[in-house]
């Protein structure tokens, strides 16, 4: 694992990491992508996400714990694809 040198003893994210992820986020169905990139790639709060969705903001956590989940099953190859 490659260590970041802006902050020690931080793991840095590679390059294959990320577009594994980003292949993953393509494999989701539309809502699951919006969630996504409104959370983690604009930094969006759970209390942003339930106002922009009109949800309330337990269901944007079990949403996020939800997407979570399936990222990571996907990426160790517990999942063949994300949309169901």
């Amino acid at each position: 694992m490659l260590t970041s040198l802006a902050t020690p003893g931080k793991s840095m994210t590679t390059f294959f990491e990320l577009m594994d992820v980003s292949v993953a986020v393509n494999a989701m169905c539309s809502a699951e992508q919006r969630l996504f990139v409104t959370l983690w790639g604009h930094g969006y709060s759970t209390n942003d996400l339930a106002d922009t969705f009109g949800i309330a903001e337990n269901a944007v956590r079990q949403k996020k714990k939800r997407i979570t989940s399936k990222i990571a099953r996907y990426l160790n190859g517990e999942l063949s694809k994300l949309s169901d």
